[in-house]
């Protein structure tokens, strides 16, 4: 109940921190965020009194390289990116005089990690990952109106697995795995959502 109160303080102590070091403010620069709406509301009305000035209240946003999001919808602006440029140089990976295991190989320890990345934080576009999906699949196996994808990856000479939404899985899931290593305490919050999601009948949990 008290958050807010103690976050203005800390706030306003880290400002005055950075002024008495000789350093330089830059509101327009920083941004604060917060998942109670009444804080939310009340942060982008409020003049901080070091630099007498407001300071942005966002919903989502670009941190440490991954796109973070609060609010209930998906945002994932930075992920979609990574996913489009990813897209294209598996298409050019495609166009080279290299077999199909060679493709995977490069697309697997190149273009997967370069799309991926951050995937463990954000929501992912799903057609921004189809896209992906299917240039990988037109990179690793012939063409023909007969193809199916999940056969191409089942099938692919390569040791690892090269379909993104099983890449997208696996990362998560170390991702959990790690944090809940590191935080023990972590583990009941865990087991509560995986218990929320599957009541709530989504894909993935059983």
């Amino acid at each position: 109940p008290h958050h807010l109160q103690k976050f203005v303080s800390a706030y306003t102590a880290t400002h005055e921190y950075v002024r008495d070091m000789g350093g330089k403010l830059a509101p327009n620069k920083s941004y604060m965020f917060s998942t109670s709406q009444a804080a939310k509301e009340w942060l982008k009305n409020y003049t901080w009194p070091t630099d007498k000035q407001c300071i942005q209240v966002i919903n989502h946003g670009r941190d440490m390289g991954a796109h973070f999001n609060i609010s209930k919808n998906a945002h994932g602006g930075t992920l979609t990116k990574r996913l489009a440029e990813a897209t294209e140089v598996v298409r050019r990976v495609a166009r080279l005089p290299c077999n199909y295991r060679a493709n995977a190989q490069i697309i697997c320890t190149k273009c997967l990690a370069m799309g991926l990345y951050g995937c463990e934080a954000t929501h992912e576009c799903e057609q921004a990952v189809a896209a992906l999906r299917a240039a990988i699949t037109d990179a690793i196996s012939p063409k023909t109106k007969q193809r199916c994808p999940a056969l191409v990856f089942e099938t692919v000479d390569y040791d690892h697995d090269v379909d993104p939404d099983i890449q997208i899985l696996v990362r998560r899931a170390i991702a959990i795995q790690r944090h809940a290593v590191k935080r023990p305490t972590v583990i009941p919050e865990v087991a509560i959502i995986v218990a929320k999601y599957k009541q709530a009948n989504f894909k993935g949990v059983y």
